[in-house]
């Protein structure tokens, strides 16, 4: 996988864990 879209998959991950702890 690339770079970029190995940091993308793990923003997404952490934006949905953010969403999840509201």
């Amino acid at each position: 996988m690339y770079p970029y879209l190995k940091q993308t998959e793990m923003l997404f991950k952490s934006k949905i864990s953010k969403l999840q702890c509201i």
